[in-house]
């Protein structure tokens, strides 16, 4: 069975409610969610959700894109659920400061 990925593109103007989608969707808190739209609002282009199944992807775009936000869903080769995988083959981790610094 195939699996598939949810990439932001882009946040959308309204930030409030994007977060307010993003804490829908995640099941996370209101910081986890601040703290995910701030990478967003820093990398674009990123993968928020990848290895889930094709109704789903297309459930938390739909949601997400009724926000103002650029969201593209295509096949995953990731068969494991997982959220928030930062930019594709790129490894990072939360600084001392909260934000997201790449790893060597």
């Amino acid at each position: 069975m195939a699996k598939y990925q949810v990439d932001v593109k882009g946040p959308g103007d309204d930030r409030v409610t994007f977060i307010k989608a993003l804490r829908t969707v995640g099941g996370i808190s209101l910081k986890r969610a601040t703290e995910i739209a701030a990478h967003f609002d820093r990398f674009r282009n990123s993968t928020l959700v990848a290895g889930i199944t094709q109704r789903t992807a297309d459930h938390i775009a739909k949601a997400l894109s009724l926000t103002g936000a650029t969201v593209v869903v295509r096949e995953s080769a990731v068969s494991t659920p997982m959220m928030c995988v930062p930019e594709a083959d790129q490894r990072y981790k939360w600084s001392g400061l909260r934000t997201l610094v790449k790893t060597r």
